[in-house]
């Protein structure tokens, strides 16, 4: 079934898409109750992941995990992960992925002008 949430949800799923798409660099970290895995994305749109228990092995294609269901539960996750790059600034990681893209975001606009 359809739902509200999941439908204003879908803002989250566009700011962490946005957040792995600025940079090269930006990854998230999840756990899958197995491992934690890495994941990142490409500049075409593919998505990669590392498995951090064997982080020597190559990464895994991992575009078609990435469904609507998949990202709000990073989503989820990352609501309950320490900040990394901010740690005294924000509360939770997501937080700090939702506001460095919000003012990435800003300054792009008002650059483009």
């Amino acid at each position: 079934m359809r739902t509200k949430e999941t439908l204003f949800a879908f803002e989250n799923i566009q700011t962490l898409l946005q957040y792995l798409y600025m940079d090269p660099d930006h990854c998230v970290k999840v756990d899958n109750d197995v491992t934690t895995l890495q994941i990142r994305m490409e500049e075409d749109g593919r998505f990669f992941a590392r498995n951090l228990l064997f982080p020597d092995h190559p990464e895994l294609n991992y575009t078609q995990e990435m469904t609507v269901p998949a990202m709000l539960s990073i989503i989820e996750q990352l609501k309950g992960k320490a900040p990394e790059q901010f740690p005294h600034a924000f509360q939770n990681r997501w937080e700090e992925i939702d506001s460095m893209t919000s003012m990435n975001l800003s300054l792009n606009k008002f650059n483009q002008r």
